[in-house]
């Protein structure tokens, strides 16, 4: 007789904001979240530092960070260049956690697991972009169970679409409300189905539901919002309190399909709050500073911003910094170092001091409205990330203050305003993470916080496997400032 082997079941919440999820729970708004934070243990997730948005799931699915599976923005820098390039998920390096599990013998399942590609090798359940916030490259697509055009007929097809550069009404807030809690309820159906029908052991599912919503949604629910409308959200309401509690519930189907001997692993993998920063000025802001630093000051040199491009390679390539793209939450610059750089301005030898005035001169430079600093703190990517990957990072990153809008830069030397009108996300991300286990997993668990990168290692030792994961870096970021 053979003894049915107790099930692990990941869920990723991806960029649910955890202290509105504890804020609802402790208002009884949440029930099954009230019995999960009643009953887990929870562990703070700690993800990687300025590149969480981009790295976020390659980190945690590789149990690596960005130097090591060379991932950290939608664009990237293009190696020996000063343009950019699409980062396309194939790029990705390491193995998997689900690939280590389904070879160490448990029947193993994926479902919409972000910036994920099911491969050759695997031979379970796969389903790729069937409702995640962002597709990537090829889009919704199927393994080792249903077709797209079964998955299509059983649980619909996503009619969220694109969560960006739209402007909704007030019918358009609810539909996009309804469709996102809809798509909620039809994942859990799924999940449940491949766990009652394929005898799938292990399963790794995201939900991205909180992450559309808390983009798009974010200035009605946040009463302080610069574009909060009282006169809109008397009619839709609170969209967002809406979606989660369509994740409750979704969250409460899954765990009645699971007994006292299995284990779930909810993470709320970053939160959310208002969208605050100056990133259409960042061009001319680095500019400014850059050429003030050298005691270059002027008209001609001062910038105006809707003329520049951080994706502009000639305007690149004159400084001794630029920017590139990064997430929201982090201004992201590179160093125009002489011999790395195809046409290098800054010594070796003198980056270290040029960083510090450069950091410094940033750190010091207020909003014009509020008074408030525009950065909280910089870490500089090689005191913090290791690998074989680390070289393309970006060198420097600045924390935005994002707890008020950014709309006019005061430097010493000119003030410059932020161009970005309007902007269909209200909100974007914050680092917290947080991770809730129920279950016989959660007495392997002591610390309070683990890295991301450890979140692989965790999940494979319940389960047996030893695969000698990297812990992931091991020395906290440098941070300077608040």
């Amino acid at each position: 007789m053979t003894t049915k082997r107790p099930r692990l079941v990941f869920i990723g919440l991806d960029a649910a904001d955890a202290t509105l999820i504890s804020q609802r729970v402790s208002e009884n708004a949440l029930p099954t979240f009230c019995d999960v934070l009643a009953r887990a243990v929870a562990v703070r997730v700690q993800n990687p530092v300025g590149l969480y948005v981009g790295a976020l799931w390659p980190t945690f699915f590789t149990g690596t960070s960005p130097a090591s599976h060379g991932r950290y923005c939608w664009k990237q820098l293009r190696g020996g260049a000063y343009d950019d390039e699409f980062f396309q998920i194939e790029q990705i390096c390491g193995e998997p956690v689900w690939q280590v599990a389904e070879d160490a013998g448990w029947k193993t399942a994926v479902i919409d697991v972000p910036k994920s590609l099911p491969s050759p090798r695997f031979r379970g359940p796969f389903v790729k972009d069937w409702g995640v916030h962002d597709p990537s490259r090829g889009g919704f697509q199927t393994q080792g169970w249903l077709t797209a055009a079964e998955i299509r007929e059983r649980y619909g097809r996503d009619r969220v679409g694109n969560c960006d550069a739209v402007h909704r009404t007030a019918d358009g807030f609810l539909e996009f409300r309804d469709q996102l809690c809809q798509r909620a309820a039809a994942r859990a159906r799924m999940i449940r189905d491949i766990l009652a029908t394929e005898g799938c052991e292990v399963v790794f599912a995201v939900f991205s539901e909180a992450h559309c919503a808390g983009h798009q949604v974010w200035h009605l629910h946040d009463t302080s919002h610069g574009q909060f409308d009282p006169s809109l959200r008397a009619v839709v309401g609170d969209p967002l309190l809406d979606v989660y509690a369509a994740l409750d519930d979704a969250l409460g189907t899954l765990l009645s399909q699971l007994g006292r001997d299995d284990t779930i692993v909810v993470l709320a993998s970053h939160g959310m709050g208002a969208h605050y920063n100056g990133v259409e000025a960042l061009p001319a802001l680095t500019a400014m500073v850059d050429n003030g630093l050298a005691g270059v000051t002027g008209e001609s040199h001062a910038p105006i911003p809707h003329l520049l491009s951080m994706h502009t390679s000639e305007f690149r390539s004159k400084l001794r910094i630029f920017p590139v793209p990064n997430n929201g939450a982090y201004a992201a610059f590179r160093l125009n170092l002489l011999g790395r750089e195809p046409n290098g301005k800054l010594h070796p030898d003198d980056a270290d001091a040029f960083v510090s005035a450069f950091t410094e001169a940033l750190l010091a430079i207020r909003e014009g409205t509020s008074n408030a600093q525009i950065f909280h703190s910089a870490v500089r990517a090689r005191d913090t990330y290791y690998g074989p990957f680390a070289a393309q990072l970006p060198d420097l990153l600045l924390e935005w203050n994002r707890d008020y809008p950014v709309r006019r830069i005061v430097t010493p030397w000119g003030d410059l305003e932020n161009t970005d009108g309007y902007n269909p996300r209200t909100g974007d991300h914050t680092p917290e993470g947080m991770m809730w286990v129920l279950g016989h997993g959660q007495h392997c668990l002591s610390p309070p916080s683990l890295e991301l990168s450890e979140l692989k290692r965790y999940i494979l030792e319940l389960l047996r496997v030893n695969c000698g994961a990297k812990l992931g870096d091991p020395r906290p970021p440098a941070r300077v400032g608040r």
